[in-house]
C-alpha cells in the first residue's frame, strides 16, 4: 500500500516535491504545445466564421432570384397642411412609378349608439328580455350589468360586415359597429321585451333615440379627380393598385400629394453589407499574417502572427483584393466596381467613393449592375468555397486537423499524468523507507549510547 506524503518529514517531502517538479518539466511542455494548437484552432473557426459571411455578403448580389439587388418602392407625402399627416401609404414593389393627388371630403367613421347612464357599471340592471342586434339574438337576465351585457355582446358572433364592440363607458352601455358607413347598426326589442327602451337607446317607436346615437360615415375622397367612397379608412388595398392606402384622423377637408417613387435602399444596404465584410476579413487576414516588432530599452521583439507561417493567408488577401478591384467582363455596361463608384480608399478600405454615381447606376441601370455584380462578386465567391467547403473546404478540413491534435494531446498529457501519480507514489514510498531506516538507526543510536555512558561510569 503506498505511503500519503503527508507522512514524511519536511525534509522528504520538499525533496519529493522537487523532484516532481523536474519530471512534470514535459507535462507542462506538453500543455504549452496543446494550448498553441487550441488558439490556431480558436482563430481558424473565427477566420472561418469572416469568410463565411463574406460568401454570404457575395452571394446575396449575384444575380439569381433571390438577388438583394432588387429597386423596391417607397412612398411621400407631398403638399399638405403644417403639423397634418393626411394620408400615409405602403407599395408593394411592383407598384407603379406615379403621384397621385388625393383629396379627402369626409373620414369613414363608425355607427355608435349608447345607454342612459346607470348607476353603476357592475349593478344589476334589474331588466330581462331580449333584443335582436345586427341579426344576433342577445338574451338578459335580471341579474345582468352594464359589464355583464356588454361581455355577452362581445362574445357573440356576427355576420361579415356586420360585427360590432361592446364597451362601458361613463357607467353607459356603448355599442359600435366595427365598420364605417352608415345603416351599419340595427337594434330591437324583441316581443315582450323593453331592455333597449328602459336603457333609452331606442325611443317608443324604436328608433335610435338621437342625444344617444351617432350615425356612421363613409371615407369619401378622390384619387386624381377620381370619386371613391369607403366604408373604413385604413388597409385600402383596392383603391391604387399595388398601394395600401390609409386616411389619418385629420384628413377630412384636406389633400395631399402621395408619390410612389423607387426604393434602392434595399439594395444599398446590400452593397454595402458586402464592403463591410470585406474590409472585415482583410483586417483579420493583416492582423494575423503581420510580423510586428517593438523596441524596449534597447531591446527590440518580434512578435509573428498566428498565420504568418501560412503563406495561404497572405496570398488569399492579396487575391481577395485583386478580385475586388479587376476588371470583369460581362453582358453589362460597367465592367468595374469603379465604374459604379465602389473602389479601395487610401487605407484600402473598400468603400463607396461616389454615392451618387451608385445610386444613379442602380436607379437607371438595375440590369447592368446585376451583370456587374454576378460577374464580380460571383468571382469572390467562387474563391471564398475553397475555403468556407463544408467537406473540402480548407478551413474546415484545418479545423478538423486541429481537432485530431487536440484529442491526441489530451490522451498523451492524461497518460502522462497518470505516470505522474504513479512516480510520486514511488519516491513517496522510497523515501519513506529511507525515513524509517533513518528513524530505526537513530534509535539504535540513542540505544548505544546510553549503554555506553552507563558503562563508562564504572571504569
Amino acid at each position: 500500500m503506498s505511503v500519503d506524503i503527508s507522512s514524511l518529514s519536511s525534509y522528504f517531502t520538499t525533496l519529493t516535491k522537487s523532484l516532481m517538479a523536474i519530471e512534470r518539466q514535459p507535462l507542462l511542455r506538453m500543455q504549452a504545445s496543446r494550448d498553441e494548437v487550441d488558439v490556431r484552432r480558436s482563430a481558424y473557426i473565427d477566420l472561418n466564421a469572416q469568410l463565411k459571411a463574406l460568401q454570404t455578403a457575395a452571394q446575396d448580389l449575384r444575380d439569381t432570384p433571390l438577388t438583394k439587388l432588387a429597386i423596391g418602392r417607397k412612398a411621400t407625402v407631398a403638399n399638405v397642411a403644417d403639423g397634418a399627416t393626411v394620408l400615409t401609404a405602403t407599395p408593394v414593389s411592383t407598384a407603379a412609378l406615379a403621384t397621385y393627388q388625393i383629396d379627402v371630403t369626409s373620414v369613414a367613421r363608425e355607427e355608435r349608439i349608447w345607454s342612459n347612464q346607470q348607476a353603476g357599471s357592475s349593478q344589476a340592471l334589474g331588466l330581462s328580455g331580449s333584443f335582436q342586434l345586427n341579426g344576433v339574438q342577445i338574451d338578459v337576465a335580471v341579474g345582468d350589468s352594464l359589464n355583464t351585457l356588454a361581455a355577452a355582446i362581445n362574445s357573440k358572433t356576427f355576420a361579415s360586415g356586420q360585427e360590432v364592440a361592446a364597451s362601458v363607458v361613463d357607467n353607459r352601455l356603448v355599442i359600435a359597429s366595427r365598420h364605417g358607413g352608415t345603416g351599419t347598426l340595427t337594434a330591437s326589442d324583441d316581443a315582450g321585451s323593453t331592455v333597449l327602451l328602459s336603457l333609452g337607446i331606442v325611443d317608443a317607436q324604436g328608433a335610435f333615440v338621437g342625444a344617444n346615437h351617432q350615425a356612421g360615415a363613409s371615407a369619401v375622397f378622390t384619387v386624381n379627380g377620381v370619386p371613391v367612397t369607403r366604408t373604413r379608412n385604413t388597409g385600402l388595398t383596392d383603391v391604387i393598385d399595388g398601394v395600401t392606402l390609409n386616411l389619418a384622423a385629420d384628413a377630412a377637408g384636406r389633400s395631399g400629394a402621395l408619390t410612389i417613387g423607387a426604393d434602392i435602399s434595399g439594395a444599398r444596404t446590400a452593397i454595402d453589407a458586402l464592403l463591410s465584410k470585406f474590409n472585415s476579413v482583410q483586417a483579420y487576414l493583416a492582423n494575423k499574417t503581420a510580423t510586428t516588432f517593438s523596441t524596449v530599452e534597447g531591446v527590440t521583439t518580434y512578435t509573428r502572427g498566428l498565420f504568418a507561417d501560412d503563406t495561404v493567408f497572405a496570398d488569399l488577401r492579396g487575391d481577395l483584393f485583386n478580385r475586388f478591384m479587376a476588371d470583369t467582363p460581362n453582358s453589362g455596361a460597367f465592367k468595374s466596381l469603379r465604374a459604379i463608384g465602389i473602389a479601395l480608399d487610401d487605407n484600402l478600405q473598400a468603400s463607396v467613393i461616389d454615392s451618387a454615381k451608385l445610386e444613379a447606376a442602380l436607379a437607371d441601370n438595375l440590369d447592368d449592375v446585376r451583370a456587374l455584380f454576378e460577374a464580380a462578386a460571383g468571382s469572390l465567391d467562387t474563391r471564398l468555397a475553397m475555403f468556407t467547403g463544408v467537406t473540402t473546404g480548407y478551413m474546415d478540413s484545418a479545423i478538423r486537423t486541429f481537432d485530431v491534435e487536440l484529442a491526441d494531446a489530451d490522451r498523451a498529457i492524461s497518460d502522462f499524468n497518470a505516470r505522474l501519480v504513479d512516480k510520486e507514489e514511488a519516491l513517496t514510498d522510497q523515501f519513506a523507507q529511507m525515513q524509517a531506516l533513518l528513524v530505526s538507526m537513530s534509535y539504535q543510536q540513542q540505544q548505544w549510547s546510553s549503554i555506553y555512558g552507563g558503562l563508562s561510569q564504572y571504569g
